[in-house]
């Protein structure tokens, strides 16, 4: 990702801020700006020093890389619709990495 589809952007956001989004941004380390969620008990937290938003603050990184990382078909599918609701292109400016 580093040398592909982050290039050139201000850094990535990872959609999920369960297990599983939080072992990937671990991964992204200084190349990750915020989570996303739609889990209001994770709202407004901090991860590794970065905010939890919801999917409406999800706009404010919009030169970011969106990466979804999240368990299960279902949710990978929910966030795929969020995302492509907000008019992102997944292959370009998303990628579900889980």
């Amino acid at each position: 990702l580093r040398d592909t589809l982050l290039r050139g952007r201000p850094g990535a956001v990872v959609w999920g801020a369960g297990p599983v989004g939080k072992s990937f941004g671990r991964e992204l380390g200084a190349d990750l700006v915020a989570f996303v969620e739609v889990d209001p008990r994770k709202l407004g937290k901090r991860i590794y020093g970065l905010p939890v938003v919801p999917v409406d603050e999800a706009p404010r990184f919009a030169e970011a890389l969106w990466l979804g990382a999240v368990a299960g078909e279902e949710s990978r599918e929910r966030v795929r619709g969020l995302v492509a609701a907000q008019g992102r292109r997944e292959g370009t400016d998303f990628v579900a990495v889980a």
